[in-house]
């Protein structure tokens, strides 16, 4: 009887282990910003999903500088792919930003 508790709570954690897999970086972080869809929100070296949606928000509005970041220039005007980093840490983020209604991809 021991015997199979314990067979059975390591194959429950190894079957938790594996649903609970993702891939490096990968979040259930979202962030959202009036107008646009951003998807694909990659946190990195540590950021926490709400200091990931304030970089979201000043990126948006090209002021991400005021809270000592900095983000690509994306071209396009209805595709972005941003990438962001801190000027303080190693902290850094990327997300797409589609705005509504727009059609086509990246």
């Amino acid at each position: 009887m021991r015997a199979t508790l314990a067979l059975a709570a390591v194959t429950a954690t190894t079957l938790v282990g594996l649903g609970t897999a993702a891939p490096a970086g990968a979040t259930a972080c979202e962030a959202h910003y009036p107008g646009w869809t951003i998807s694909h929100l990659e946190l990195h070296n540590g950021v926490t999903c709400d200091h990931a949606k304030q970089v979201v928000h000043h990126a948006m509005r090209r002021e991400a500088h005021k809270i000592h970041w900095r983000c690509n220039d994306p071209a396009g005007t209805s595709h972005k792919l941003f990438s962001c980093w801190s000027t303080k840490n190693d902290h850094r983020i990327s997300f797409y930003a589609s705005e509504n209604g727009a059609t086509g991809g990246f």
